[in-house]
């Protein structure tokens, strides 16, 4: 079995650069209407391999990924393991975005441009890939002594940390390699032709503090995980609740609740009739330079009932501090319910991202004229 295979029927939207590539190697595309009524090009696909997917967001032809289902909660663990890894995916275009920045705007580059006026290398330098890809094989043992010395500084890191298990360590040490890979090819060319200049060790050890921060951050993606599920768990029931009370007004709800196998006919039942809700993960297009603000949201798209007790719900939530109780204590506290542990998960998420320098938010809004409502989740870095 393929663990890498998400079984989940996705529509894959593509950003400009993703368009322009299936334009030029003559690939289909299709023509989607979106949840919020706007209009994009993209593919339809079964299922999918999620490292296929990662690498198609880091290097930027992804603007979107949606899914329309009646229930998500069977698919619990491919929405985990999809969240998990299209947030992965974010970080990793965001680091090699601001690594290449780092290189381009330092004092290495500026030195070199200030005494070789006839060939400057900024972001404007185009050299070919295929190219780079030989120059980076002839300067092979410098790429891997770099990279060592990056993974290096990670590890220092991860073991002043001693509540860390080794298995741990070993997962960190391999989410590492995929950082330090996904650097564009241009980048490995500038740090193995500059090896022996003035400030070449100041520029590596600039890089090893930003990818120790970026480690920090890989924890954010389960959180936001399970933060969604727990939204996605709320809107499905809302929706059987309404269409039990539609369909079945002799039916009561909590009895429904009781009975698994009445629930899964239930929830068949809206599926064959197209009585489905989105789940939507949206990524940044803009491509600025280097201080500008790259964002990642995933929303849960829905009909307009109780959208506003919803939305009150969470705004005060967001504003409320949760310092004196661990997620642990909190579950215990309220006996496992969904909604409330949901709630919790949104104010505890807003701390841990701001410990680790992302912009959390999170919003309820409906969508003018549509009858929908949509939830969303942003990681603005």
């Amino acid at each position: 079995m393929d663990t890498n295979l998400i079984e989940l029927p996705v529509k894959l939207l593509f950003s400009d650069q993703g368009v322009d590539f299936f334009i030029k190697n003559k690939k289909p595309m299709n023509k989607f209407k979106m949840p919020d009524n706007s209009t994009q090009y993209g593919i339809a696909l079964n299922q999918y391999n999620h490292k296929t997917v990662k690498h198609m967001i880091a290097i930027g032809y992804l603007s979107r990924i949606e899914i329309s289902r009646s229930e998500f909660t069977s698919k619990r663990q491919d929405i985990l393991s999809m969240t998990k890894s299209n947030v992965f995916g974010f970080l990793v275009k965001r680091f090699d975005e601001m690594v290449f920045d780092i290189v381009m705007d330092s004092e290495l580059i500026k030195n070199w441009n200030r005494s070789n006026h006839g060939s400057i290398l900024d972001r404007k330098t185009n050299i070919n890939e295929t190219v780079l890809r030989q120059l980076l094989e002839k300067n092979k043992d410098v790429v891997k002594s770099v990279k060592e010395t990056l993974t290096l500084a990670v590890h220092k890191d991860l073991y002043k940390n001693d509540t860390l298990t080794e298995d741990e360590i070993t997962s960190q040490s391999l989410l590492c390699s995929e950082y330090l890979t996904s650097l564009r090819s241009f980048t490995w060319f500038i740090l193995s032709k500059f090896k022996d200049a003035p400030t070449y060790e100041i520029l590596i050890l600039e890089i090893s503090q930003l990818l120790i921060e970026f480690m920090s951050r890989n924890k954010i993606s389960e959180y936001i995980s399970l933060m969604l599920m727990e939204l996605l768990n709320s809107a499905e029931n809302r929706n059987l609740k309404e269409y039990i009370k539609m369909m079945y007004p002799t039916l009561a709800y909590n009895d429904i609740l009781e009975e698994p196998e009445a629930r899964v006919g239930l929830l068949k039942e809206m599926q064959d009739k197209g009585n489905h809700f989105s789940l939507s993960y949206k990524f940044d297009k803009s491509e600025t330079k280097i201080s500008a603000k790259k964002r990642f949201e995933v929303a849960v798209f829905n009909k307009e009932s109780e959208v506003m007790m919803l939305k009150e719900k969470v705004d005060q939530q967001m504003a409320s501090k949760v310092r004196k109780q661990s997620l642990t204590d909190f579950y215990r506290r309220s006996g496992g319910d969904g909604s409330d542990l949901g709630m919790f998960y949104l104010s505890y998420l807003g701390e841990e991202c701001s410990k680790v320098g992302i912009k959390f938010e999170s919003q309820v809004k409906e969508i003018p004229g549509s009858g929908q409502s949509y939830t969303s989740l942003s990681l603005t870095l």
